[in-house]
């Protein structure tokens, strides 16, 4: 497991930027606290469709003098919101969205302030990078709304010339700016890390044949990881690994129920469940209840980071 790096941090230094993570801030942040002991999820039926999927969220009783402050935060935001009873993730609202704004903050500013990076990800030049994209998007919105109202053609096309040209600008940007971000020594050393985190899991996936778990990793390890493969966009595969658990049958090994596709849903579909009942979004597919703080339906705390 990488050496004091969240699996925020993990995405932030993979990616060497704070746009377009394999996942948010808030998702990662709430499994990584689910795994070690902070959190527990329950996945449930949404409230109002039988066929989708939310989840409980619920803190435990696990000392939190220990954590960052974007992750006490991160947890005072879901008991403010539950008060002190488990809410489901669609019901967070503007309260709790705030929240982890500022919790997002601290975290991107302790980033920064480790050096890991050869630039800031955070501060004016993020806050420039949402604003850029923000017009780019109006624009964007603009120029469609133009064609479909019929507006003058010239109009029409010098606003779809201008939206071409400034998305060209975008990508060519955001390419070079990643490209010519680099990573200090210190964050070199962590990116080795990751690598081999990276081709462990890979290993452990190819081995697998889907009768039954072939690693060497309790369940409690693989939980602890599943946050870091959710950083570096490999959830998919280490989903693999769960199914190797619930297809073994033996109750010892069975995380409660948990299918690979339920760990699939909680990596991919979380994000897009949180605070969805207020903005009428999706919560998911199918699934298998059973993702719970410690290990796959434990209730004790994994082993630290």
């Amino acid at each position: 497991m990488p050496d004091d790096l969240s699996p925020y941090e993990a995405a932030l230094l993979w990616r060497k930027s704070a746009l377009f993570l394999p996942a948010d801030f808030t998702t990662l942040t709430l499994v990584d606290l689910a795994a070690r002991g902070h959190l527990h999820l329950e996945e449930t039926t949404a409230e109002h469709d039988d066929d989708s999927r939310d989840w409980l969220a619920s803190t435990t009783i696990a000392d939190r003098s220990g954590l960052p402050d974007d992750e006490q935060d991160l947890l005072a935001a879901l008991d403010a919101e539950g008060d002190g009873e488990p809410i489901r993730l669609s019901e967070l609202g503007d309260e709790f969205s705030t929240a982890a704004q500022k919790a997002q903050a601290k975290a991107l500013a302790c980033f920064d302030a480790r050096h890991l990076l050869s630039r800031r990800l955070g501060g004016a030049g993020s806050l420039w990078d949402w604003t850029a994209a923000a017009g780019i998007t109006v624009l964007l919105v603009v120029t469609i709304l133009a064609w479909a109202l019929t507006m003058p053609t010239s109009l029409s096309l010098l606003l779809t010339g201008i939206t071409g040209a400034l998305l060209l600008l975008g990508v060519l940007w955001a390419a070079t700016a990643t490209m010519g971000t680099r990573r200090t020594a210190l964050g070199r050393a962590h990116v080795e890390q990751l690598r081999g985190l990276q081709a462990a899991q890979a290993a452990v996936v190819e081995t697998s044949d889907g009768t039954g778990p072939t690693s060497e990793l309790t369940p409690d390890q693989i939980t602890s990881q599943l946050p870091y493969a959710m950083a570096l966009g490999e959830a998919k595969r280490w989903a693999a690994i769960a199914e190797g658990f619930a297809a073994a049958g033996d109750s010892t090994l069975r995380p409660q129920g948990l299918s690979a596709g339920s760990w699939f849903l909680l990596a991919t579909s979380m994000q897009h469940t949180i605070g969805a009942s207020h903005s009428s979004s999706g919560a998911g597919s199918t699934g298998s209840p059973g993702f719970s703080a410690g290990s796959f339906g434990g209730g004790g705390g994994v082993a630290g980071r």
